[in-house]
């Protein structure tokens, strides 16, 4: 899949499959070739949901990988970016109107961009698969509490595929040698107003 990409990008993918293989054993499911669709996303097994994510930056760049079994969790997606703000110039192609005013406004108006980058990219990946559409980074509107290191996203755009109950997600941040990571779990519907929360998803990391 890989075979014509240049000797970073082959690294890269070879630690993602690494880490997607030490993840899926952790939920019994070994010797299976993940491959990746046309889009390029991972084709995970029937009944796996899952997420990679790669970054160049911090001291060694950092790769990840979350799996879980479709019937414990709906879809997951997570992300991993260096913690320098969001360049000014890319604002207009991931931040709506709504967000750019209300940052503008903020201190640390650039990391704060940054941090909605990163939500909205994890958003994308757990939420792409169910919305049968292509949807970008204006499609989904964030808001960010950097000081609890959490962020709710919203799916804005017309998606009729997507299930009423995914269009809103709730996420996590954490941070490690200057890289950010942003990881979104949406649990299946019957589970929305049950008891306590459960996590049955398998994670692997590479730095």
């Amino acid at each position: 899949m890989v075979e014509r990409a240049v000797e970073r990008r082959r690294r890269e993918f070879a630690i993602g499959r690494q880490c997607a293989r030490r993840a899926l054993a952790r939920l019994g499911v070994t010797g299976f070739p993940l491959l990746a669709g046309p889009d390029r996303a991972p084709l995970w097994p029937a009944g796996i949901v899952g997420s990679i994510t790669h970054t160049h930056a911090g001291a060694a760049g950092f790769c990840g990988v979350a799996v879980a079994a479709r019937q414990d969790v709906a879809a997951l997606g997570i992300d991993a970016e260096g913690v320098d703000p969001l360049p000014s110039d890319l604002w207009d192609f991931v931040l709506t109107d709504a967000e750019k005013r209300q940052l503008g406004r903020k201190p640390e108006a650039g990391y704060r961009a940054k941090l909605a980058f990163v939500a909205k990219e994890a958003t994308l990946k757990a939420v792409l698969p169910a919305a049968g559409q292509p949807l970008d980074f204006r499609d989904i509107q964030v808001n960010v509490a950097p000081a609890e290191d959490g962020f709710v996203a919203e799916v804005i755009a017309q998606a009729e595929k997507l299930p009423p109950w995914m269009r809103c997600c709730a996420g996590r941040f954490a941070r490690h040698d200057r890289i950010i990571l942003a990881a979104v779990v949406v649990p299946n519907r019957i589970e929305l107003a049950s008891g306590p929360e459960r996590s049955f998803v398998g994670f692997h990391a590479m730095c």
